[in-house]
């Protein structure tokens, strides 16, 4: 999977995590200023049944991807760097996001 989609005179280019079209989102990003990447992923919460289901979270990354330990992430650098505590709203959809994993 690689697409890229212009927006505003910016062109984003979207790839599958390390794979083929994650380098080639990437490489392409990194020929003009007005480029980025957003690199996708199967979420933590990788599906609901056994097999053959599909992925039920997903993962957008713009540093690198979550799992790849050599390069920075956003998920990284979010952890190292938000205030989480004094965001009450987030808390607040975190803790009704559970609840509907729960049920």
């Amino acid at each position: 999977m690689f697409c890229h989609f212009k927006l505003k005179n910016k062109t984003t280019f979207y790839g599958w995590g390390r794979k083929k079209s994650g380098f080639k989102a990437i490489r392409q990003a990194s020929l003009s200023e007005k480029s980025n990447y957003i690199l996708r992923e199967d979420g933590f919460i990788r599906s609901i049944g056994l097999g053959d289901s599909r992925s039920f979270s997903l993962v957008e990354d713009d540093i690198g991807i979550y799992y790849d330990a050599t390069k920075p992430s956003r998920l990284e650098y979010l952890l190292n760097n938000y205030d989480f505590r004094s965001d009450t709203k987030l808390i607040e959809k975190a803790k009704q996001y559970l609840d509907l994993i729960r049920k």
